[in-house]
C-alpha cells in the first residue's frame, strides 16, 4: 500500500523521498522547524504537472500531511496501490483542507 498526494494549489509540486528514521514515528506531531524543512524539502523536489508525491510509508505519509496541515495546504490524498507495471489500483480519493 502506498499513499497518493494531489497538492491542489497550482504552484506547489512534490515527489517521495525516504524519510530518516526520526520522522518514522506514527502519530507524532512535527514541531515549527520540521514543517518548514519538510515542506520546503518537497517543495525543492518539485517535479512534473501533475504535482503528485507517492509516500511508501504510512508514518512518513501521516508526517508529511501534518506538516502540511499546519501551514494550511489543501491537499488531497487516496490510499492506493501500484501493480507491477506501475498502474495505480484501488484508488479512492479523499479531499482534506
Amino acid at each position: 500500500m502506498a499513499y497518493w498526494l494531489d497538492v491542489i494549489e497550482g504552484e506547489w509540486g512534490m515527489v517521495g523521498t525516504p524519510a530518516p528514521e526520526s520522522l518514522r514515528m506514527v502519530r507524532r506531531q512535527p514541531n515549527p522547524g520540521e514543517v518548514k524543512r519538510w515542506v520546503d524539502r518537497f517543495v525543492d523536489l518539485a517535479s512534473g504537472e501533475r504535482k503528485r508525491c507517492i509516500v511508501e510509508d504510512r508514518a512518513e505519509f501521516e508526517f508529511l500531511y501534518r506538516c502540511l496541515e499546519r501551514i494550511g495546504k489543501t491537499i488531497s490524498f487516496s490510499p492506493m496501490s501500484i501493480d507491477t507495471e506501475g498502474n495505480v489500483e484501488n484508488r479512492r480519493l479523499i479531499h482534506a483542507a
